[in-house]
């Protein structure tokens, strides 16, 4: 009985060894694909800051506002002989 019992001492040991290294190895694979996710989720968002930033530098067009504001607003360019400056 001492020797079976020492059998199985010795299985459940190399069981449970076994079942850390693989315990292990799967939690490594696990991480790492998570790790590949957050890369391609971080990539897809500098993507979209880049075109944001376009598009905002876009809008911020000083000729775009110009015509803007000539077509939609009626608007028209201040010319220098328009200034006039009166002094106190």
């Amino acid at each position: 009985m001492g020797r079976l019992f020492k059998l199985m001492i010795f299985f459940a040991v190399i069981f449970a060894v076994l079942f850390c290294i693989t315990w292990q190895n799967i939690q490594v694979y696990l991480y790492n694909r998570r790790i590949k996710e957050l890369i391609a989720e971080r990539n897809r968002l500098e993507r979209d800051i880049y075109l944001l930033n376009i598009r905002v530098s876009s809008l911020k067009s000083m000729s775009r506002i110009a015509a803007i504001a000539e077509k939609n607003l009626m608007m028209v360019p201040v010319k220098p002989e328009d200034i006039n400056l009166i002094i106190y």
